[in-house]
């Protein structure tokens, strides 16, 4: 005689084999994350040790700081960016965003990864506080030399900079986006406009985000900026008032410092290496100091990771926007003028089209500010436009 189950029998059976399956499901589960675990700290593993095999013959005083996530490749798991940094004795520190999910990080004393739950997203996970000397071990940042206007004895020439169509230089400072030019020899930062902060506090890249004003450089044709020019005089006013045009509003000047602003001429028409156009640039100096200037032409051309972009010439173009973090497709003047006869009234001015043209000073022209933050800020952060460096 078969047993009849009660209703209230064949709930239970049902209900324990519902539970059965929900525990061997979360059995998976676990095991399943055990094992992502697992992989995602070999991958942290295996950058380590391909950066340490690279700069096994690394100068013992050297430091290098990593961060671009493709950087080291033989690892087929995807990864997100990183913060490496190790020394010529094998100690290193890491922090690394995994598969959007996962914080593995690893101190100088620790001698395995570990995973840190409670960062859960890479802007809280690459939270490593920069000093400058900590941001001059950047792999990404490129040595001066002779040949690009290195001197050491003057503190405000570049000694370290960027280069490329888009390095790891984003910066969040006053509630705006900037890039990092490169850093003086005195340890301040050379830092450029690129445009406001994204609600998420991210530096999204746009065409037209870095330019906060069309004006002319001179009203009057001149191109003595110590006349004064009119941008001159604008640029004054925004410095008093702390405030650039009502876009970068109540200007933190506590963070900045006052350089020398080089707007030494060209003298002739002829072709320019870097060396040269350099020492004309730093030929003369703005008469007054103010916290905001502009670019130098040579800024621009040494940004470029084109080896062909190596000087000033007629045919400077497509040689140097070509991987250039700084060409954004607008009309932006420099700083620099000339004296080439029949050019007196006439500036350089970076061109749509990536050339560098002498136009006349009352024609109009984008305005990207440019700031130097004092060698004693601290960054938080990767550099990367997800996750910028900030100032505080």
């Amino acid at each position: 005689m078969k047993m009849k189950l009660s209703p209230a029998e064949i709930i239970s059976i049902i209900v324990i084999f519902v539970i059965g399956v929900i525990w061997v499901i979360s059995l998976v589960v676990d095991w399943k994350e055990k094992e992502n675990r697992k992989e995602v700290k070999n991958v942290a593993y295996s950058i380590l040790e391909a950066a340490k095999l690279t700069h096994m013959n690394m100068d013992k005083k050297e430091t290098i700081t990593y961060t671009e996530e493709s950087y080291f490749d033989g690892n087929d798991r995807s990864h997100g960016p990183f913060l490496l940094t190790l020394d010529k004795y094998g100690n290193s520190s890491m922090e690394m965003w995994v598969d959007s999910k996962y914080c593995v990080t690893k101190k100088v004393t620790d001698t395995d990864f570990n995973i840190d739950d409670t960062k859960t997203s890479e802007q809280t996970c690459l939270t490593k506080e920069n000093t400058v000397e900590d941001l001059l071990t950047n792999f990404e940042l490129v040595n001066d030399t002779e040949k690009t206007g290195l001197d050491l004895n003057n503190p405000w020439a570049t000694k370290k900079y960027y280069v490329g169509k888009n390095p790891s230089n984003y910066l969040i400072f006053n509630r705006s986006c900037y890039r990092i030019i490169g850093i003086t020899s005195n340890n301040s930062i050379k830092i450029i406009y690129d445009g406001p902060v994204s609600d998420n506090d991210t530096c999204t890249p746009a065409s037209d985000k870095g330019v906060i004003a069309e004006l002319v450089w001179d009203e009057t044709g001149s191109n003595d900026w110590n006349k004064p020019a009119t941008l001159k005089n604008m640029i004054e006013i925004w410095d008093t008032d702390k405030n650039v045009n009502n876009v970068i509003q109540t200007l933190d000047v506590e963070k900045l410092v006052k350089p020398n602003w080089y707007i030494g001429k060209t003298k002739e028409n002829k072709d320019l290496t870097l060396k040269e156009l350099v020492a004309l640039e730093r030929s003369a100096i703005a008469k007054d100091s103010y916290y905001i200037g502009l670019l130098n032409v040579s800024d621009y051309l040494k940004a470029s990771s084109n080896i062909a972009c190596n000087g000033l010439n007629k045919t400077t173009k497509e040689e140097c926007m070509i991987d250039n973090y700084l060409y954004d497709g607008n009309k932006t003047w420099f700083f620099n003028t000339t004296e080439i006869p029949n050019y007196q009234k006439h500036a350089y001015q970076l061109q749509k089209d990536g050339s560098i043209r002498l136009k006349s000073t009352t024609t109009e022209g984008g305005i990207r500010p440019v700031l130097y933050l004092k060698n004693t800020v601290t960054l938080t952060g990767s550099g990367r436009s997800s996750s910028p460096y900030t100032v505080s």
